[in-house]
């Protein structure tokens, strides 16, 4: 203490060169404790960084060096935006201090082992043919994503970051047999009518016109639901509704 008070006396400066001095102390807001620079442990000594290794998932990575920071007693502050590295830092708030590197790879699983691909069969419509490859997909407990854009096939990719990797193609076809009346009846607002009778009147001149064999539920006030008459080669579904008001008397 006796040197850097000759230092500071020889220097001819008193006060700026006490403030860095103090300076060096870091504050603990927390607990109203005064840590210096000197008493923060570094975590490299117990958390050097380095290879995790392979693993299945992100999250059997994630547990890996959860267990790690556990095991140091260290307090850190984990960070995981990157793919393929966890950075710690040492919480100065904590006492500790350092940034250490923990890089690790996922070794993906092939889906083709469960989900090899297939024909699925013959649906009425692609929705059926949907639930369908959706309950495969939950059977084989696989991370996966469906492409459906194209007619008559799924395409499945496993999620490479959730340590699946590979695609299969399942195929299957839409009985040509049935016409879902969706097309020509997709379902709309009819408008304002004076009696229900009025607007079941207008329902029916719209589905004559198509010509489709359709049944009719009115039992729903303001709406009609239409449903393909399977039977007659129909399918699918579609709600019509509408809005009652009553006449006025002008005196």
């Amino acid at each position: 203490m006796f040197g850097i008070l000759s230092l500071v006396a020889s220097m001819g400066v008193s006060t700026p060169v006490m403030a860095n001095i103090n300076n060096i102390n870091l504050i603990n807001n927390n607990q109203n404790n005064i840590i210096n620079d000197e008493e923060l442990i570094d975590i490299n000594l117990k958390l050097p960084g380095g290879d995790l290794g392979k693993f299945a998932s992100f999250e059997d990575a994630e547990t890996r060096i959860n267990t790690l920071i556990k095991e140091s007693n260290y307090e850190i502050n984990l960070e995981s935006k990157y793919e393929g590295l966890f950075i710690l830092r040492g919480d100065e708030s904590k006492g500790y201090t350092g940034i250490s590197l923990y890089e690790y790879t996922l070794t993906n699983k092939s889906i083709l082992d469960k989900l090899p691909g297939a024909y699925l069969g013959v649906f009425d419509t692609k929705e059926l043919a949907r639930i369908k490859m959706d309950q495969i997909i939950k059977e084989s407990e696989y991370k996966v994503t469906v492409d459906d854009t194209q007619e008559g096939k799924f395409i499945v990719s496993g999620i490479l970051a959730e340590g699946f990797s590979d695609s299969s193609e399942y195929t299957y076809k839409v009985d040509e047999k049935y016409t879902n009346i969706t097309e020509k009846l997709p379902g709309a607002y009819l408008g304002f009518f004076t009696t229900k009778e009025q607007a079941r009147a207008r329902m029916n001149s719209m589905i004559a016109k198509t010509k489709y064999v359709v049944l009719v539920d009115d039992s729903v006030a303001g709406s009609f639901k239409l449903s393909g008459d399977r039977n007659a080669g129909f399918i699918g579904e579609s709600i019509y509704t509408y809005e009652l008001y009553e006449s006025k008397i002008i005196n």
